[in-house]
């Protein structure tokens, strides 16, 4: 398994127990390595989509900011694919295409 799947898998089985989860608990519904689940657990802290506890681990708590890049990056990945599908039949060689929030 790659790590952007592992690590939908993480934060997926911690929004579901709604608490900390150990690194034994997250092996064992992954089946991924300890040293496996420590790494990916160290990027995901880096990018602030968690939180590291002694054994455990948490999701960052929600609050009024916005989510980082990376988690948004996460979210509804299956409508941004149909959207660049359908916006690539659209575009051609020397277009230019304008995003904005």
């Amino acid at each position: 398994m790659a790590y952007t799947q592992r690590k939908q898998e993480i934060i997926n089985l911690l929004k579901q127990s709604n608490e900390a989860l150990s690194i034994d608990v997250l092996c064992n519904k992954i089946y991924a390595s300890r040293s496996t689940i420590r790494r990916d657990l160290i990027q995901m802290e880096s990018e602030g989509l968690i939180i590291r506890h002694f054994g455990a681990v948490s999701l960052t708590p929600s609050s009024s900011k916005e989510n980082t890049a990376v988690y948004r990056g996460l979210e509804n990945t299956e409508k941004k694919t149909a959207i660049a599908r359908t916006a690539s039949a659209l575009l051609h060689d020397n277009m230019v295409l304008f995003l904005d929030s």
